[in-house]
């Protein structure tokens, strides 16, 4: 006969456990379909300015065709370097805080953007909305390896589908709508849109 102490012990899971789990990965996948919402955002900021919205820009600010074209290279700089910082950060902090951190500056920026009355105004809130954009795609990328690491390629795939999306209804549906409502109003929706998305996110 085996020493007491030499007996393994069985502790039965709690009948909690389970359920929780599932609670917490659906808490978790509800989360990231919302941060897809954010890259669909993403994407339509990055082809709307200065894009779509040139002449409207050009002639509203009384701006030169290079000046309009600067929106667009600020946000890229931006946009290019926040990739190497979110990276690092992604990896420390998770996917999901970063984002939640970055569609904060998207928000902020782009609802500036629709309310600047000056050149500088536009520089600073687009420079905000580059920022933002730069933590959708590598945050997205890292919570799909944790949360469908079985399927990563074709989750990927559909991610980059649904953000991609955003795109297209950057260019001829958001031309339509600021012939509709103006650019202003147009992309004031946008930005309350993602304010929206963020609320959510942080409910």
């Amino acid at each position: 006969m085996l020493p007491q102490n030499n007996i393994a012990c069985y502790i039965p899971p709690s009948d909690q456990e389970e359920p929780l789990r599932r609670l917490e990965r659906r808490y978790a996948v509800l989360l990231f379909a919302l941060g897809i919402g954010i890259y669909f955002l993403v994407n339509v900021h990055r082809v709307a300015v200065p894009g779509q919205l040139f002449n409207e820009l050009q002639r509203d600010f009384s701006m030169s065709a290079s000046a309009v074209a600067n929106l667009g290279s600020v946000f890229m700089y931006i946009y290019a370097a926040t990739q190497l910082l979110v990276g690092l950060l992604v990896d420390k902090y998770g996917g999901m805080r970063v984002l939640a951190a970055g569609s904060t500056a998207l928000s902020l920026g782009a609802l500036l953007f629709p309310l600047a009355q000056s050149v500088p105004m536009l520089l600073c809130s687009r420079m905000l909305v580059g920022l933002g954009c730069g933590a959708a795609y590598l945050c997205l990328i890292k919570e799909t390896d944790r949360l469908f690491s079985r399927n990563f390629a074709a989750v990927t795939g559909l991610v980059i589908f649904l953000g991609y999306s955003g795109g297209v209804v950057g260019t001829m549906p958001l031309v339509k709508l600021t012939a509709l409502i103006g650019w202003r109003a147009c992309l004031m929706t946008l930005a309350i849109s993602g304010i929206l998305i963020q609320l959510a996110m942080m409910a």
